[in-house]
């Protein structure tokens, strides 16, 4: 399990016009941090994945999730559909606008 950072998460460019970026949500249980493995696909080539689609809720009520062992910011909302997401034994790979 990724370690908490002070550090934030800073986005890289897409190295095409046709890439797009999905995660790997980390399995974890209650009490764990969310934990995430961005990476840069392609259209012509991307993994099988789930979307996630949901009301952001309060843009202002923030708490962080963990990318790449840096902390990203996001909406409590799409923190606590994360949680409930989350395996406990295995990944799975997951789009969300608010992390693309």
């Amino acid at each position: 399990m990724a370690e908490r950072s002070d550090e934030l998460y800073q986005y890289e460019a897409l190295p095409t016009h046709t890439s797009f970026r999905v995660f790997e949500l980390l399995p974890g249980v209650e009490g764990d941090p969310i934990c995430c493995v961005l990476r840069s696909v392609d259209w012509a080539d991307s993994p099988d994945y789930e979307a996630l689609s949901y009301a952001w809720g309060d843009p202002k009520k923030r708490t962080s999730v963990i990318v790449d062992g840096k902390r990203l910011n996001v909406t409590v909302n799409l923190q606590i559909g994360l949680k409930h997401l989350r395996y406990p034994d295995r990944s799975r790979v997951l789009w969300a606008d608010a992390i693309w």
